[in-house]
């Protein structure tokens, strides 16, 4: 019976993976057309994400909209960050259990509490500067729609420099 310990685990899963990627040859699997036609396709897709918000943007005053686009927006967001999860965790995992840090790092599942927490507080980030953002804006169209409001006509209410 062989003991299993992090390291020897690590270095079997890197031997599998080797292997894994050397029962498929590259040439076997290469559908030409089929990676000309993805490169396309995912230009469209791109294309596509970054024009409708700009094209729609004086259409979207409307606040449903607005909410649409702020939904679709965290959509996104976290789409990205699972593919970046689900594409780097495995290997945080592998490098965290390197004989190295098994004596320093006794707390096995470091790697997925580090990623989870940075997620996290990225969020948090994001969320709380877009809501300030967005109360900054609101203050401001506020206190110009009150100077309209009270008649001045003055060249500092209309917004022109002197």
């Amino acid at each position: 019976m062989v003991s299993v310990t992090p390291s020897t685990r690590a270095i079997t899963v890197s031997k599998s993976l080797l292997a894994y990627h050397r029962r498929f040859d590259a040439h076997t699997l290469l559908d030409l057309p089929l990676h000309v036609a993805a490169v396309f396709i995912i230009m469209v897709g791109s294309v596509a994400g970054v024009a409708i918000p700009l094209l729609t943007r004086n259409w979207a005053r409307n606040g449903a909209v607005k909410e649409l686009f702020f939904a679709a927006r965290y959509f996104g967001t976290g789409v990205i960050i699972a593919t970046a999860l689900v594409h780097l965790l495995f290997h945080a995992f592998i490098m965290f259990n390197n004989s190295c840090l098994v004596d320093r790092l006794a707390f096995e599942p470091a790697a997925a509490l580090i990623s989870i927490g940075a997620i996290y507080l990225v969020f948090v980030i994001d969320l709380f500067s877009l809501r300030y953002i967005r109360g900054l804006r609101k203050r401001q169209a506020t206190a110009q729609s009150q100077l309209m409001s009270t008649g001045s006509t003055s060249g500092a209410a209309k917004g022109v420099k002197e």
